[in-house]
């Protein structure tokens, strides 16, 4: 008895430590380096002390390749000490993604745990980012003005840019509709359900076009999956869709107008500056292909390709993540991140149709691979993920609940360590 409660006072500190790790790297990122060292001291320690069952399948092996190849970008970089800033952050997601994987995910109670612990948290981020609208629309209209359209740029939701934290609220929707489908507790479901409607709502305030497109993937992919599956399932989503869309009534004029493409001479200028960032990407990616100019390393390098031009502005970004990669870290950085992505999408992809894996785990397949999608939509018109490592924190949280609950068949490497 004294051992079982041991061990489920273990279990609880572990998952502890990894909301805590989540939620410190969401105040300060920084902060979380210095605990990278008690990290790797404990999984050392669990590995030596309980003899750990260490199963790697091909998601594993491409997170470590995605390691190493970055490593080599870095020391090929044109400006090094740009580089290494991303480096560190890397760092941080490969251990937080072992940490998850192989101390947090061995079971589904510590699973549970972690996943609804997150939920919460992201629970209180949706309101302080809905307290931080409300604050933003009552200086603009105490001002005198009413079309808080025209003055999105000076919205910055918990002190992040606006587009940047979209792809949170993207990748913390995601997770919270997992939970939400996953839990069979009535008051957790509906937890989960109230916070996918704040998550969504602050999406919808965004009144950015491409949070839009990604909202509205989301819902289509992960509809028609959940019906695929379930039907009777799809209750949630479709009452999800239903509220946010009356919740967004009173903002329908703003609404419209964000997901028009070339209304308006500010819509038109955006997407002739973004295609001369574009242009220079390529031709960036044209002058270094195998390993770009390294991490970082745009803004030191935009002037060259881009001084010229009557529509370029200043900017570190190219605003398109897969463009963005291939600038700074080439044909070498695109295998790394690549192979991460494609074997993810095949693990999904194989849980949701393979006839033996239970429905409910095909459900969930079937929304983290929504939430891809739709982040991927995201970052085809707005690059936060190689700026922001707060996002690669996040990504290895689905990437280590992916591997975790792959199927068998995925395994290819298995040892006592």
């Amino acid at each position: 008895m004294h051992k079982i409660s041991q061990r489920v006072i273990s279990d609880y500190l572990i998952v502890g430590g990894g909301i805590l790790y989540l939620v410190l790297s969401q105040w300060n990122l920084n902060f979380t380096i210095y605990l990278l060292p008690f990290i790797v001291g404990f999984l050392i320690k669990e590995y030596k002390t309980e003899k750990i069952d260490v199963t790697l399948n091909l998601l594993d092996f491409s997170v470590c390749g995605l390691l190493l190849i970055q490593l080599l970008i870095s020391v090929l970089s044109s400006y090094k000490a740009n580089s290494i800033s991303h480096i560190i952050g890397l760092i941080q997601f490969f251990v937080y993604y072992l940490f998850l994987r192989y101390s947090v995910f061995t079971s589904k109670n510590k699973q549970d745990s972690f996943l609804i612990s997150a939920s919460a948290w992201f629970f209180i981020l949706g309101l302080l980012t809905l307290f931080s609208f409300l604050f933003f629309q009552f200086n603009i209209e105490y001002e005198g003005f009413s079309d808080i359209i025209n003055f999105r740029s000076l919205y910055h939701p918990l002190g992040q840019l606006s587009n940047d934290w979209v792809g949170f609220l993207i990748f913390f929707l995601t997770i919270t509709t997992v939970v939400l489908f996953k839990t069979s507790h009535k008051y957790l479901k509906l937890g989960a359900f109230v916070t996918c409607i704040i998550l969504g709502y602050c999406l919808v305030l965004s009144f950015s076009r491409g949070a839009y497109l990604s909202l509205i993937c989301f819902f289509i992919f992960g509809l028609a999956g959940v019906l695929y599956q379930c039907k009777s399932k799809a209750f949630y989503l479709v009452a999800l869709i239903a509220v946010l869309v009356v919740l967004s009534i009173p903002f329908k004029k703003e609404a419209i107008e964000t997901l028009g493409m070339v209304n308006t001479s500010s819509q038109q200028r955006s997407i002739s500056g973004r295609s001369v960032l574009w242009q220079g990407a390529l031709e960036m990616f044209a002058d270094n292909p195998l390993q770009g100019v390294g991490q970082g390393n745009f803004l030191i390098n935009r002037n060259a390709y881009l001084e010229k031009s009557p529509d370029s502005f200043y900017t570190g970004r190219v605003t398109n993540s897969f463009l963005q990669l291939l600038a700074e870290q080439g044909v070498l950085g695109a295998i790394a991140w690549g192979s991460v992505l494609i074997i993810c999408l095949i693990f999904l992809v194989k849980g949701i149709f393979y006839e033996k894996v239970d429905s409910q785990r095909r459900i969930l397949f079937t929304i983290i691979l929504s939430g891809i999608l739709a982040y991927g939509i995201r970052e085809m018109t707005f690059s936060s993920f190689f700026q922001n490592s707060g996002l690669q924190l996040i990504l290895a949280i689905i990437l280590s609940f992916v591997s975790a609950n792959s199927l068998p068949k995925n395994y290819e490497f298995s040892r006592k360590i």
